[in-house]
């Protein structure tokens, strides 16, 4: 399984290199916490994590893509969405830490945010 993914990401990093597929360059620092995992393997616990780290220091945000909610688009959580709206852990991220913000939007690139991420 390792050999696999090592062919895989190297094919994938490839294309990077060569252009076919496209890097972006923010201004801001960013975290990205992932794989190719799906559910289960402690993301959650991990950005909770680094958020209970970072906060005093420096102004957060939570990007998520909002699994299986009923809202589309770009959406800076509030304290009238439901879990349905936003998806369940964007809500427990917005109602755990109160001095960040925590935004849904499959687009994680998405360009018209109104320089949301300054």
């Amino acid at each position: 399984m390792a050999i696999l993914h090592d062919v895989i990401t190297s094919i994938r990093n490839f294309f990077f290199d060569v252009g076919v597929f496209k890097s972006i360059k923010f201004s801001i620092p960013i975290l990205i916490v992932g794989n190719l995992s799906v559910g289960g393997i402690g993301k959650t616990p991990q950005v909770e994590y680094l958020i209970r780290l970072l906060k005093k220091n420096y102004k957060l945000a939570v990007l998520r893509r909002g699994y299986n909610r009923k809202t589309n688009g770009f959406v800076l959580l509030n304290s009238s969405h439901t879990a349905e709206e936003v998806s369940d852990e964007p809500l427990q991220y917005f109602k755990k830490f109160d001095t960040i913000d925590v935004v849904v939007d499959v687009d994680r690139v998405h360009r018209n945010r109104n320089n949301f991420f300054k």
